[in-house]
This record gives structure tokens, sequence and C-alpha cells, in this order.
């Protein structure tokens, strides 16, 4: 074991070596985000170890708009409009809002997502030091009873590497990828697995085809599943920020419902594994009564399926989802830089909706900021300088159980045998909890629901509605935009001009090209010859 952990420590310098110029990298103890070498003795699982530092890379700061996932989650929202900025005196994501994220943004996405891939394929590297001679890294499925804690502690994080290398893959094809490409025949993103990372004669990889990338996404995240469901009674989910098998079902779910040139079989599955999620019964929807005062940024919460639990050590401050939304934040947001809903968004808010009180609508500085949705409770509704939060302690949600029921309503209605009263069914399970308290609102919902139940255009465009206005912030807006493929009149509230405030899909600004630095030092990028055989050893 001795010798696993110098092999560790290598392993974990060359993935983190490169990360950022920030002099917190230099600092020998750090701040809990990462082991030193001082801690590392300690670390009684190399793969458990090195996958916890991959985690932190999904959160790690170099920017005050470059802060991880929720930072890309901003960057899409802003970009189809769902996310409006009126002003932009400190510039940060101005370059998003004025529909220039395709230029400006692409290498951070791009870094961002083959990084996690890289150290996955790290991690599961590690377990073939750890084998040693013997056959498998891992126990085979279904399990004997008879594994060691070590081995089913390998189980578990193994079943982690895959679903976070398959998350990495979905969102890079989603975003690098656009309605002209071609499923089987137009390459589009390389393909990288651990048996090239463990080459170091090889640097780089050839593009793949969709197909490729849909094949590898659909084999990491079922054998994660299997893995993870496996181990989920013998193996303590320390906290959210892992990946547990209902995250990586849904994971799955939501790329097949965003599958390029997607089947009726695609969005059979995606409903089959949205529903197993619903019916896993492990996470719930956010109630009525919590709606108006979450404040969304407590990982305990019952619909939160994914997240990071911030503390002082790993906090990102005003670097931060909370440091660019909250007005009741020490913020961009609260010094007069606004994220807000965009205007015509929020008049589509139903009159009954509880969630039309997320966004401001009286005071005019803050005007559709989400300032009922977004905030730190602990120090209320506040905009006093001197008591506003100063922390950014907030947890920062990934994944809530709502969007399995959002899932697997749209793909209800386009399975191979269209099922409208699931679709209805799943909706109505999120409304219900979204229907304000007085007599009047109940009384209309009643007349909506008698307006979209049992019909398929109606519906359709309520599962559309509620993708933009129940995960608002969430990172869901382009590729709603993109999936239902309806121009959009944005609201007078964006700082971008006139001319781009009716968008449509097929804009070449909603997709992504690779980063020119990729294409000219990517040997293997015009090649149609893999460096090697790309399918991970078994």
């Amino acid at each position: 074991m001795k010798n696993l952990k110098y092999i560790y420590l290598a392993l974990l310098t060359v993935a983190f070596g490169f990360t950022s110029c920030s002099d917190r990298y230099l600092d020998p103890d750090l701040d809990g985000s990462y082991l030193n070498q001082e801690q590392l003795p300690s670390v009684e699982e190399v793969i458990g170890a090195m996958m916890r530092g991959t985690y932190t890379w999904m959160y790690e700061y170099s920017g005050h708009d470059e802060f991880g996932k929720r930072s890309i989650d901003m960057y899409t929202d802003i970009l189809c409009g769902d996310m409006a900025m009126k002003s932009a005196t400190y510039g940060w994501f101005e370059t998003d809002e004025r529909m220039m994220t395709r230029a400006y943004r692409t290498a951070y996405i791009w870094y961002q997502y083959y990084k996690t891939i890289r150290l996955c394929n790290l991690a599961i590297n590690s377990l073939d030091e750890q084998a040693g001679d013997a056959a498998d890294r891992v126990p085979a499925l279904p399990l004997t009873g008879e594994e060691t804690d070590e081995e089913l502690s390998n189980m578990y994080w193994y079943g982690q590497c895959l679903a976070l290398r398959g998350y990495a893959y979905a969102e890079l094809i989603r975003l690098y990828s656009d309605e002209e490409t071609d499923y089987n025949s137009t390459p589009v993103i390389p393909l990288y697995t651990e048996n090239i990372t463990s080459d170091l004669s090889v640097f780089g990889a050839p593009r793949v085809t969709p197909a490729d990338v849909y094949l590898r996404i659909e084999e990491d995240l079922t054998q994660a599943i299997a893995y993870l469901d496996a181990t989920r009674e013998l193996v303590d989910r320390s906290n959210k920020m892992q990946i547990d098998a209902d995250v990586a079902r849904n994971i799955l779910a939501y790329a097949y419902l965003n599958k390029i040139g997607a089947t009726t079989a695609d969005y059979d599955r995606a409903f089959r594994y949205a529903t197993e999620v619903i019916k896993g019964g492990r996470y719930t929807i956010l109630p009525q009564s919590r709606v108006l005062t979450s404040g969304f940024g407590d990982i305990t919460e019952a619909s939160w399926m994914w997240g990071e639990p911030v503390t002082i050590e790993n906090s990102t401050a005003l670097g931060s989802f909370f440091g660019q939304v909250d007005i009741h934040t020490y913020s961009y947001a609260w010094a007069g830089d606004v994220k807000g809903i965009d205007a015509n968004l929020y008049k589509d808010i139903p009159s009954w909706d509880l969630r039309k009180q997320w966004f401001e609508s009286k005071n005019e500085k803050y005007m559709y900021a989400p300032s009922r949705k977004f905030y730190n409770v602990s120090s209320g509704n506040t905009l006093a300088a001197g008591k506003i939060d100063r922390d950014w302690l907030n947890d920062q949600v990934f994944m809530r159980v709502e969007s399995a029921y959002l899932t697997a309503a749209e793909a209800a209605l386009k399975k191979t045998t269209p099922d409208l009263d699931s679709a209805f069914i799943c909706l109505d399970a999120i409304l219900a909890q979204r229907v304000d308290t007085t007599a009047a609102a109940v009384t209309e919902y009643d007349n909506y629901k008698s307006q979209i139940q049992g019909k398929a255009d109606e519906l359709t465009e309520a599962i559309r509605l509620n993708w933009r206005v129940e995960l608002w912030g969430e990172g869901y807006g382009l590729q709603t935009f993109r999936r239902f493929g309806k121009q959009v009149s944005l609201g007078d509230n964006h700082l971008r001009p006139n001319s781009d405030r009716t968008i449509s899909p097929s804009d070449y600004r909603f997709s992504f090209e690779p980063p020119t630095s990729e294409s000219r030092y990517n040997p293997y990028w015009s090649s149609t010859t893999p460096p090697r055989e790309l399918k991970h050893k078994q």
C-alpha cells in the first residue's frame, strides 16, 4: 500500500499540476479541498482519494466568471436568454449576454469536461496498480457476498468514475454538436478512455461520431448504475457530492432525451430511467411549504440529488454562483449587475404559480432578480449593506429530482407509444406543489389542468415552460431551447441589441466549436484511425 500511495501522489501531481496559476496551489496546507503530502499516509483507498480530488474540479475557481459547473450553467442560461442581464458594470458574463459565449467560453468549457474525463481515467488506471497480477480490477457482478471491504469500496468508486465520465461526455456532445451534425458520420469530439491515458506515448485522439460518443455514454452509465446499485447498502455515501445510482440514472435519462436524432426507442429509455428515479422514492419534490423559504442553498433538501456542500474550506467566495446572482449576498448582483429572469418568461408564469414570487417584481433596481429563489436564509431577504451575507457558504445544486419528473413527462409524449396520462401525472406532481394557497389560485390551477390534460400540444408547451421556470438558473435553459426548436422573443431586460432579442435554435451561436488549440496540438485531430482500441478494459 505504501507504494500505491506514491503512485497516487504522482498521478495527482500530473492531474492537478496544470489546473491554475492561482497562488492557492502553492500553499502546502491548502484549505481541505486537496490532499497534501502530510495527509496522504492516512488515505486507505487510492481510487477513493483520487475521485474526491476529481470532484473538487467541478467547483474549482479560476476567475469570477469561471468557477466550474455552476459557471457553465450560467453561461448557457444567459446565452439562451432565460437568464437576463440589463447591466454589466463589472463585465462578468457580459460576453454571454451579448451572445458571444461560443467565442469566449469554448476553451474553458472544453477543458473543464476533458479534465474531468482525464481525472476519471487516471483513477480507473489506479485500479490496475492495485490489482497487480489479479485478473480483475474490481469484483464482477453480481456480488457473491464474499467481497472484502476494500473490494466493495473500489466497486463504489469505480461506479462513480464511470458515471462522472459518462456525464462529462454527455455534456460535451450536447454543447459541441448541432442540428447539422449527422449521428453516424460527422466527427465531433475526441474520445479518451483509460487505455489512452495510461499510455504516455499517446497525446491526443481523433474525433469520433456522436454514435461512438453515445456508445461510451451508455456503457459508462449503465455499468455505473449496476455497480452503484450493488454497493448502495454496503458503502456509505458520505455526502451528495458523490454520485449515486439514481444520479447516474438521471444523467443517462437526460442524455437519451437530448440525443442527436433521438428515436422513439431513445425516449422509451429516457422515460424508463427517469421513472426508476421517481419510483425509487429516495428524493422528493420540494414541497409547497418550502418553495419560497428554502433559498436553494442547502444540500440536505430532500429534492437535491447531487450538489456541492460548501464550507469555509472550499468556498470560492465572491467568484461563485451566489456571488454573481444573489442580491441578498455581497455580490455583483447586489452591486447592480443583476442577473434575472427574462421579462417575457416571467410574464408567462401563471398568476396561480408560487414560483412567480421567486423573482423580484417591485424594486426597480433589482427587477426580475431571483430574490426568493436563491438567497441565504440565515440573512433573509435583506438588502442592507451591513446585513447581507458575506460568507458565501450556500451549497451549490447540481441536480434536483424535479428534473427527473420533467424528463419523464417529456419522454412520455415522445415514446414509441405516447403516454399522455403519464406525461400529465409527472408534470402535475411538480405543479401541485407550486400552487399558491389561496382559493382563487387553486381554482385557476384546476382550470389550467383541464386545458392541458390529455392534449399533446398543450402538454408539450406546459412541459417546455416548466423546464425554463422550475429549473431556472440551474443550467437547463439552453438545451431546452435547442431541444424544443422554437423561436423565442426575449423581453426588454437584456443588454443584447434588439436584433438579437428574437432568437432561433438554428443560430450557429448556440452551438460550440472546439478550441483552436485542440486542432493545433492534437496530432490525431484529422485522423480517422484511433491510436488504440477505445473500449475500456473489462
